[in-house]
């Protein structure tokens, strides 16, 4: 039997289960050590921690550290939503919209309006948050107040192994809270769909709480369209040497914003039509055929 390589300073007990930074190696010794005992167990995967789960112990592994303040926020978040969970399609939430008609475009500046603690926002407006909580949430860092919101739409992997160590099933998990992030998502949108409309022609792109365009002439339009309709505070920014390139199905934007030169990709409505394709033949498969024309949860 192996032995596991686990640091131990890194160690400290909370509510029963171990911390450990995370490493393949320290996964890997772990798989090993039960396997030499012969003792079922699971390993439970999201984008943040490993968790190994038996009869023994309950460890987690730390891919990302957070810091207390994410942790304060989500349990805040989580504590003060009030409310049944509201209903939304995640495959079809749309983050992003483009109104580019040309593959090159180039302007010498652009504008933006970023609405101010979005999510936070929608949910105190949509009274699924007390005030007192979304009072919380704005002070934060914008690190660690997006990051507390995402969170609700967590999703893990949890891998049952039997006393051989062999693969039995996978069961996803998706977390209780994800109807309220992506009821974010769809209300986000749609009010940007409606700015779009205000600004006309001038509309160049939205960037989920984000909106670009050109021209001054409904800039004032647009932030007290976000003020009085949706209570939703703003802020305005100017980009200069504005540039846009299509490079395969995506859009390549190059700017300045307070001097410094950024660029980010933002997909074409080609690749968003092919990603709504895909997953309504997934869903074809699922209802046609039912469950069992999804992968086996039984790894040979």
């Amino acid at each position: 039997m192996k032995k596991r390589n686990v640091k131990e300073e890194s160690r400290h007990i909370e509510k029963g289960v171990q911390r450990v930074l995370y490493s393949e190696e320290n996964i890997q010794n772990t798989i090993d050590f039960y396997t030499g005992l012969k003792i079922p167990f699971s390993i439970t995967v999201s984008n943040f921690t490993v968790q190994v789960d038996s009869e023994l112990e309950h460890i987690a592994y730390i891919k990302f550290p957070r810091s207390k303040k994410f942790f304060g926020a989500y349990r805040k978040l989580v504590n003060s939503i009030n409310g049944m969970p509201i209903y939304t399609n995640e495959k079809y939430l749309k983050y992003h919209n483009t109104g580019f008609i040309y593959d090159k475009f180039y302007a010498d500046k652009i504008y933006q309006i970023d609405i101010k603690s979005c999510y936070a926002s929608i949910l105190r407006n949509s009274k699924l948050i007390s005030p007192e909580t979304y009072e919380y949430l704005a002070t934060l860092p914008k690190a660690e107040r997006l990051s507390s919101i995402g969170a609700m739409a967590s999703r893990k992997t949890r891998f049952i192994f039997n006393e051989t160590g062999r693969i039995e099933k996978y069961e996803k998990i998706k977390s209780t809270m994800s109807d309220f992030f992506f009821y974010c998502v769809q209300e986000t949108f749609k009010i940007m769909t409606e700015a779009a409309v205000i600004l006309g022609k001038d509309y160049l792109f939205t960037w989920v709480d984000a909106i670009y365009f050109t021209g001054e002439t409904n800039k004032r339009k647009v932030y007290d369209y976000f003020i009085n309709e949706h209570k939703l505070d703003a802020s305005f920014s100017i980009l200069e040497e504005f540039e846009v390139e299509l490079v395969q199905d995506c859009y390549k934007l190059q700017y300045k914003k307070d001097g410094v030169k950024t660029f980010m990709y933002v997909p074409t409505p080609q690749q968003e039509g092919r990603i709504r394709l895909e997953n309504y033949l997934d869903t074809y498969k699922i209802k046609k055929h039912g469950k069992s024309s999804k992968l086996k949860s039984t790894t040979e």
